[in-house]
């Protein structure tokens, strides 16, 4: 009787040694794979821009012409269109600000680049830094912010060379993107290009007899792929010449650069 219980509690202890293992085994099974599933799942971010580290998932390049003033309804109405690009780009995606300006001894450099590093709503308390991703995010939109407000204040030059800077942002920004990210480029600006290489001011010619000329080589841009939006500024003095057929101009010199004028919206002023 007395061995019986013995061997029932051998075999008790048995059982239990057992089953210990077999959840330290699930546990240590468990951790590795929670680890695998968190690296797959987290993106590291550079501490900068907020971007992932392997480049934006989507990318949109703002280029705003001050090179004239904004009245005070343009300047608002501009503002207005910036926070909804800000509002409508995704996790992970990215936006660059430019001005247009000259692009004569260095290429234009960005006044703002950053990623979108995703709301703290998406994050999960369970596997994710709720701090660090709320002081991500805040970041993205006072950075941001502080940038659309510098970028929509007035300003004068005597030159307003709009195709150099799309050149010039399109250098620094798609072609250094990988192929099979989107990008868009919006461009705010009252189109009339005025540079040593190509004015509009007086007279627009044929993009048919323009595009033959050194003229159009000099000022091709890499914009293969990438959607265009305008934001179009109206100058009182100008609107003989802001006529449909500036617009086609326009349209003309981003498909024979490889992109795709998708819309045109006033701005309002």
């Amino acid at each position: 009787m007395v061995r019986n219980r013995r061997l029932q509690r051998q075999q008790t202890k048995k059982r239990w040694g057992a089953f210990i293992l077999l959840l330290v085994f699930c546990i240590v099974v468990g951790g590795i794979f929670g680890y695998w599933w968190l690296q797959q799942h987290t993106i590291p971010l550079n501490a900068d821009t907020l971007c992932p580290i392997d480049g934006p998932h989507a990318l949109t390049v703002i280029l705003v012409d001050r090179t004239d003033r904004f009245n005070t309804v343009q300047r608002e109405a501009v503002r207005v269109r910036l926070d909804e690009v800000q509002a409508q780009t995704r996790i992970y995606s990215g936006i660059a600000l430019f001005s247009i300006g000259p692009t004569e001894n260095e290429l234009l450099r960005p006044e703002a680049y950053l990623c979108n590093p995703g709301p703290v709503s998406e994050a999960s308390p369970l596997y994710q830094n709720i701090r660090r991703i709320e002081q991500r995010w805040h970041a993205f939109i006072q950075r941001l912010g502080q940038a659309f407000e510098t970028a929509v204040q007035s300003g004068e030059q005597p030159a307003s060379p709009i195709m150099e800077s799309i050149q010039s942002a399109a250098l620094s920004t798609f072609a250094r993107t990988a192929p099979d990210t989107p990008k868009r480029l919006i461009i705010i600006s009252d189109l009339l290009q005025h540079s040593s290489t190509l004015s509009l001011y007086q007279q627009l010619p044929l993009f048919a007899d323009f595009k033959t000329t050194n003229k159009f080589r000099q000022l091709h841009a890499p914009l293969i792929g990438v959607e265009v939006e305008v934001f179009y500024l109206r100058r009182p003095t100008d609107r003989a010449i802001q006529g449909k057929a500036l617009i086609e101009f326009w349209q003309q010199y981003i498909r024979e650069n490889g992109g795709l004028l998708v819309r045109v919206v006033s701005i309002e002023g």
